[in-house]
């Protein structure tokens, strides 16, 4: 029968613990990357006009039937993060954006800010933007 030193116990004990601390630290740098990731793609589908491509990053709990050609209509001239996004305890991130567009068929500049709510999908492993695409307004 051998017995462990309490030296070497405590050793045991702090290198199980750093291992499994590093295998936290490896996931949030995963979910950090990812989700810059997953903000740009969605800022430069929007920014260049992609709406398509940006409802692809909208949970399909919140995408909404969405008009296309109503769009066609809305030329993005800047999208600029006012407040970036950082990982909260549930696994979320809220990013503050202002956008601003024209109408193409009035030609007057617009702007808006919006708020966006990103979630991680652990099953997917990827982040969901549980915010609609921008309400650009019709009106002048």
């Amino acid at each position: 029968m051998s017995v462990v030193s309490p030296a070497r116990g405590l050793g045991l004990v702090l290198l199980c613990a750093l291992v499994v601390t590093g295998c936290g630290r490896i996931k949030q740098d995963r979910m950090a990357e990812s989700l810059y990731a997953a903000t740009k793609g969605y800022a430069e589908s929007v920014r260049w006009g992609y709406f398509e491509s940006a409802v692809g990053f909208v949970h399909p709990d919140v995408r909404a039937d969405v008009d296309f050609s109503v769009l066609d209509n809305v030329r993005v001239t800047g999208y600029e993060v006012v407040q970036p996004a950082l990982i909260g305890a549930q696994q979320q991130a809220v990013q503050v954006v202002r956008i601003e567009y024209v109408l193409e068929d009035r030609q007057r500049l617009k702007q808006l800010t919006q708020r966006e709510d990103w979630r991680w999908d652990d099953a997917q492993s990827t982040w969901w933007l549980h915010t609609p695409l921008p309400a650009f307004a019709a009106t002048p």
